[in-house]
């Protein structure tokens, strides 16, 4: 990448990030984020093609919309985001999703059609159809029980995480090693009150 000149290497950094953007089945952002060449994005004013990435690896619908927004000449004027704003629009919702599944404790993901429209921002008569999405993309298992308006997931596919996500996830196992100990601690005394009755 050293050998490339500085405007073939913005070129790359750019059509790396459409291609991510718009490309079908591409959710893990985390990886597209880790490439170095990316920086170049920041250097050369196209600093909200970076935060579009950023709020695409962080299912940040109202980031999203207000970049969408602040840079609307710029977006027209890349045919790949200009033609593709509702495949955009879906796939971010669907990443807003998989981020409510995965900052959700594993013991609590029965979750309710109204948090997901929520958390969204879509009408409640819409989220079994995401949440169809979701399974047929493969990113997201689990079963819909339209009745009761809920979704009970079994998984989400699994990704690269921030620091700041995965201080979430240190903080949910602390939490889950907190319970075992507890958990042992019960049965332990439990076992000993038994030999004694």
């Amino acid at each position: 990448m050293e050998t490339l000149a500085d405007d073939e290497r913005l070129d790359l950094a750019r059509d790396i990030s459409l291609a991510a953007l718009v490309g079908e089945g591409v959710y893990n952002f985390g990886e597209v984020l880790a490439k170095p060449i990316l920086a170049e994005l920041s250097a050369a004013g196209l600093r909200w093609l970076a935060e579009l990435l950023q709020s695409f690896n962080r299912g940040d619908i109202d980031q999203f919309n207000s970049i969408v927004a602040a840079n609307q000449s710029a977006m027209e004027s890349q045919p790949a985001l200009a033609n593709s704003m509702d495949a955009l629009k879906q796939k971010i919702t669907l990443l807003c999703l998989m981020e409510l599944i995965f900052s959700r404790p594993p013991t609590d993901r029965n979750i309710p059609f109204a948090d997901i429209a929520a958390a969204t921002k879509l009408p409640l008569d819409q989220i079994e159809w995401l949440l169809m999405k979701s399974f047929s993309d493969g990113v997201v298992k689990g079963v819909i029980d339209g009745v009761e308006q809920k979704v009970d997931v079994s998984w989400v596919q699994p990704r690269v995480l921030e620091p700041v996500q995965v201080q979430s996830m240190l903080e949910k196992v602390t939490v889950w090693r907190e319970r075992v100990g507890e958990t042992l601690t019960f049965v332990e005394g439990a076992g000993v009150s038994e030999l004694f009755n």
